[in-house]
């Protein structure tokens, strides 16, 4: 009853969101949209940062893994087995990015690559959080629903810190063992060094919002400064919004309408249709590079 709850939702959050762009994209003047001014190097240099943020991921998710187990796992196979989860994330059930990982890479115990991978979720959420509101309240960055996104985003970062405490439990820790067993029995000091990662996802979410600013740059270079400041903290909420709403494969229909509900205001109806979807083209070109050059480095 459940798994059927969970399909049903999927597959109406998905309706609506492609409904929303179809009514969106009804009546638009599609002959006003113009990309003379197409950059090229805004573009390459999008996917250098996009592939530079997949890549700064894999290592931080590697040194996780070294937390946990306590052994040094070999790069190369974790970073292809990274990414191949870049890839099963467009597979339904939100969960076969993260099995995928410890399926691939038989040289990992599946508790301490779940184990990784789940801390990897709450550190990811809590800098997403953390960006969103540093954007939004001391750069002032001005984008629709930001009234609503403010408090959504400081609860989101206050769930994201309360997950933490239970880690740092004991009692909490052995009953998870016992239920799943996934083994977060550690150290004290080695739990520490888990959390100094955080700067480092903080890091890495800054730049996938930089590598999109470059994608709408491409389209449109004459973007103004503060346009730009807006952009970047669009897709910082849509990043934060996909991560949470895990059953939606890959965040499809989400980010496409978001794009397309908060860049309007920005850069007009026409130009915010083309964004959201030469962003997902965009996306599924980085995730197949990305896992081309994981199959490169492998094989070396």
């Amino acid at each position: 009853m459940k798994k059927r709850l969970v399909k049903l939702l999927r597959l109406l959050i998905i309706f609506l969101s492609v409904a929303f762009i179809l009514i969106h994209a009804w009546g638009l003047d599609y002959n006003a949209i113009s990309i003379s001014n197409f950059n090229l190097y805004f573009l390459s240099f999008s996917i250098f940062l996009s592939l530079t943020f997949r890549l700064l991921l894999s290592l931080i998710w590697n040194r996780s893994i070294y937390f946990f187990s306590g052994k040094k796992p070999d790069y190369r196979s974790t970073l292809h087995a990274y990414a191949v989860s870049w890839i099963a994330r467009y597979i339904p059930g939100g969960v076969f990015s993260i099995i995928s990982r410890s399926i691939i890479n038989k040289r990992i115990e599946m508790r301490h690559s779940l184990s990784a991978s789940l801390f990897e979720v709450i550190l990811q959420i809590l800098a997403l959080a953390t960006s969103i509101l540093i954007i939004l309240l001391l750069l002032n960055a001005k984008i629709s629903l930001r009234a609503q996104i403010i408090p959504g985003s400081l609860a989101t970062l206050i769930l994201a810190i309360a997950l933490l405490f239970p880690y740092f439990s004991h009692n909490f820790q052995m009953r998870i063992y016992e239920i799943t067993k996934l083994d977060l029995r550690l150290s004290t000091s080695r739990k520490l060094k888990t959390l100094t990662q955080l700067p480092l996802y903080f890091l890495s979410v800054n730049i996938g919002s930089a590598s999109f600013v470059m994608l709408i740059l491409s389209i449109i270079p004459s973007l103004s400064t503060p346009n730009i400041l807006n952009v970047y903290s669009v897709y910082l909420v849509l990043s934060l919004a996909s991560t949470l709403i895990f059953i939606v494969p890959a965040g499809i229909g989400i980010r496409e309408a978001g794009l397309t509900f908060f860049l309007t205001p920005i850069i007009g109806a026409e130009l915010a249709l083309l964004i959201s979807i030469s962003s997902r083209i965009w996306t599924i070109a980085c995730d197949c590079l990305f896992y081309l050059l994981s199959l490169a480095v492998k094989k070396r």
